[in-house]
């Protein structure tokens, strides 16, 4: 999954912005032809789905489908409609839309659900269907042609202030960042 964040005027993470721009399905068939590049995909996988489960937990959320292969364009839309107004919101849009996405309760490619999804964190919905089918989506494809130019991909991508941060790892950095840099950076 690729993720596009930035720095944005409220606190630290709750205000990061994300845009994701490819889902790998975590399920792969089995063959006895497996060459070691599929065999490292399914390892791959597994431990993937295993950090869904430990960080899902953690959080409280009923995962019920860790191999689910969605559509989660719209669910992306709606947070770039957020994203675009600045809408305080979206922290609860996030919270409400993981968690019917791993209890199977959402379709993400359902723009009448995401709309009411949005509708149910309290947003303003007026315009969104004809902003969906029109500018909604030539920005999501400028933000992946211009994430994919910086060559971010596979992992969890972070940029800000020009500079790019691949994966997870650097989230304590990243929050030195925010934070005006005070005191020793993370190492």
């Amino acid at each position: 999954m690729i993720r596009f964040l930035e720095p944005a005027d409220a606190e630290p993470f709750v205000a990061l912005r994300r845009m994701s721009l490819q889902d790998v399905p975590l399920a792969f068939a089995s063959s006895p032809d497996d060459d070691r590049s599929v065999l490292h995909r399914r390892h791959r996988a597994r431990a993937i789905a295993r950090e869904i489960e430990t960080y899902g937990r953690a959080q409280g959320l009923v995962l019920r489908e860790l191999y689910r292969d969605a559509d989660a364009s719209a669910f992306e839309l709606g947070w770039l409609w957020l994203r675009e107004r600045g809408d305080g919101r979206l922290l609860r849009y996030l919270e409400a839309g993981f968690r019917t996405y791993w209890s199977v309760e959402l379709d993400p490619s359902d723009l009448r659900a995401i709309e009411s999804l949005l509708e149910e964190a309290g947003c303003d919905t007026q315009g969104f269907d004809t902003w969906c089918a029109n500018e909604g989506p030539r920005l999501a494809s400028r933000i992946a042609d211009a994430l994919g130019e910086r060559g971010l991909s596979g992992a969890p991508g972070y940029v800000m202030e020009d500079e790019f941060f691949q994966g997870r790892q650097h989230l304590p950095m990243i929050r030195w960042v925010l934070g005006g840099r005070q005191g020793p950076g993370p190492i």
